[in-house]
């Protein structure tokens, strides 16, 4: 027997610089001090600035965003970026998608099952984790939180991001 499993998609991703985000460098040009993969205080020791916005990306089309301060410019900073599809707020339990705010519960009614499935199922699963951000953001399609030249990635609700495959051989019997 041969198989051949995936645990997640892969959707494909536009070419072009403005498609390949880095988080980190638009929340700083928003004027909020972000950074990643260094502890807060070494950051502020390393900066002299004070540390106000941490960003997990994974995926890379999902990310995890941790107000350390200024939780509402935050918010309204992730609101204005192109490349996010949907913005979850922990706290709040509300997901902001197409430009409108959804509650958990609206979100099966609301997000279209055949484009996210299970997509209200996965974010109440996010969300309960204690190591969950104060914001979750998702990638349009096409869009990445990072710099790279990758082809391809996951992590957004989308279905090439999220359902897998696999592949079963069985040989012959003797």
């Amino acid at each position: 027997i041969l198989a051949l499993v995936t645990d997640h998609g892969q959707s494909a991703l536009k070419q072009g610089k403005e498609y390949h985000v880095d988080l980190v460098e638009v929340l700083n040009e928003l004027g909020l001090n972000a950074f990643t993969n260094i502890d807060p205080h070494e950051y502020e020791k390393r900066t002299g600035k004070r540390s106000e916005v941490v960003v997990a990306v994974s995926g890379p089309r999902m990310a995890h965003v941790y107000a350390l301060r200024k939780k509402n410019e935050v918010l309204e900073a992730l609101k204005s970026l192109e490349c996010v599809d949907q913005l979850i707020v922990r706290d709040e339990g509300v997901v902001y998608w197409d430009g409108e705010i959804f509650s958990l519960q609206e979100l099966d009614e609301v997000l279209p099952h055949d484009r996210y499935p299970r997509a209200k199922e996965r974010i109440e699963g996010l969300i309960a984790s204690d190591r969950c951000g104060d914001f979750v953001i998702t990638a349009k399609e096409g869009y990445e939180f990072e710099k790279a030249n990758y082809k391809g990635a996951h992590g957004s609700l989308l279905y090439d991001d999220s359902v897998g495959f696999s592949i079963i051989r069985c040989g012959k019997e003797r």
